[in-house]
C-alpha cells in the first residue's frame, strides 16, 4: 500500500510544471527522486540531475546554508516530519543561475532520519523585481539627497549665469546642472539673443508659435 501512494504521488508530481519535487535518501544522501520539471526549469534531465551532488547543485553560498540546516535538523531528536523553508541559488545546465523557495522536511522513522523531501518552487522573477525595487529605492535615495542640494542658496553670477563650485571654481549652469541631476540639454538661440547677436538673420516670423 505504502509503494502505490508513493507511485500515485510521484505521478501527481510530475504535472506540476512550476516546481521541482525530489527526495534524498539517508543516510547516503544520493537523490531517490527528482520530477521531470527539473528539465523545463534548470535544463538537465532528471538523469543529469540525480547524477549530479548537492554541492554541484547549488552555489557555494546556498550549499553552506543548507548544509548548516541539515545538519542542524539531523542532529536533533525530534519524530515526524522537520521543515525548512529556504531560499536558494540553483545552478541551471546553461550555466546561469536561478532562485528557487525550497521546502525541505526531513522523514524520521523511530527517531531515525531516513529521507529528505523538498518541494524547489521557482521564484527567478520574484528575484529580479526585488533587484529592480531595491535599484529603484537606492536611485530614490540619492535623488532625494541631490534634492536637498537644491534647497541650499547656488552662488550663481548676475552676468554669466556661471554657478561658483565649493572650491570656489565657475562652471556653466547646464554643466552643474548636468553633474548632480539626471538630465540632458538641447541648445538652440531665443528671440533676444538672435536680435543681439544675429541681428542680419533675425525674423520675428521665425518665433512665432
Amino acid at each position: 500500500m505504502e509503494k502505490n501512494n508513493t507511485t500515485d504521488f510521484k505521478n501527481l508530481m510530475e504535472g506540476l510544471d512550476n516546481q521541482i519535487f525530489w527526495e534524498i535518501k539517508l543516510p547516503e544522501f544520493t537523490w531517490e527522486y527528482v520530477s521531470p520539471s527539473v528539465e523545463k526549469l534548470r535544463g538537465y534531465t532528471v538523469e543529469e540531475a540525480t547524477r549530479r551532488s548537492l554541492e554541484e547543485t547549488l552555489t557555494i553560498e546556498s550549499f553552506q546554508i543548507v548544509s548548516e540546516k541539515i545538519r542542524n535538523e539531523l542532529l536533533s531528536q525530534v519524530n515526524g516530519k522537520d521543515k525548512q523553508t529556504l531560499k536558494l541559488e540553483h545552478f541551471c545546465k546553461d550555466g546561469s543561475t536561478k532562485w528557487f523557495s525550497v521546502e525541505i522536511s526531513i522523514v524520521r522513522k523511530n527517531s531515525k532520519p531516513i529521507k529528505i523531501i523538498g518541494a524547489s518552487q521557482n521564484i527567478e522573477n520574484q528575484e529580479q523585481r526585488l533587484i529592480a525595487l531595491e535599484k529603484k529605492i537606492k536611485q530614490l535615495k540619492e535623488y532625494a539627497v541631490k534634492m536637498d542640494k537644491l534647497k541650499k542658496l547656488i552662488p550663481i553670477c548676475a552676468s554669466c549665469k556661471k554657478i561658483r563650485k565649493d572650491d570656489g571654481s565657475w562652471e556653466q549652469i547646464e554643466v552643474y546642472l548636468i553633474r548632480h541631476y539626471p538630465i540632458n540639454f538641447s541648445h538652440g538661440i531665443c528671440e533676444d539673443c538672435t536680435k543681439k547677436l544675429y541681428p542680419e538673420f533675425y525674423n520675428s516670423e521665425n518665433f512665432k508659435k
